[in-house]
């Protein structure tokens, strides 16, 4: 399917050639306005997408990080209590 857009300001339409030229260069292949605009109106949907998995993953990792700061508050009352035990069982002989 075909899409027509009109009234594009001159320096947007420059900024588009600049970079198609540009990846031009990187890739070694020939990128055209039709190659370029394709390529982000189809990243654009893409986007939504990618939004949402980085911020399900932050929540899990701010979660994770809950867990551990929990875990290792749990490992040091562990340890403490150990030493106290240690402590008196030294103490009592």
């Amino acid at each position: 399917m075909d899409i027509l857009v009109r009234k594009i300001d001159s320096k947007i339409i420059s900024e588009i050639d600049r970079r198609c030229q540009e990846l031009t260069n990187k890739t070694g292949n020939k990128w055209s306005r039709n190659t370029y605009l394709k390529i982000l109106i189809e990243n654009d949907f893409d986007h939504a997408l990618m939004n949402y998995r980085k911020d399900q993953f932050d929540l899990l990792l701010e979660k994770f990080i809950a867990i551990q700061a929990k875990n290792t508050e749990t490992l040091n009352d562990y340890v403490h209590t150990n030493n106290q035990l240690i402590e008196t069982l030294i103490g009592g002989i």
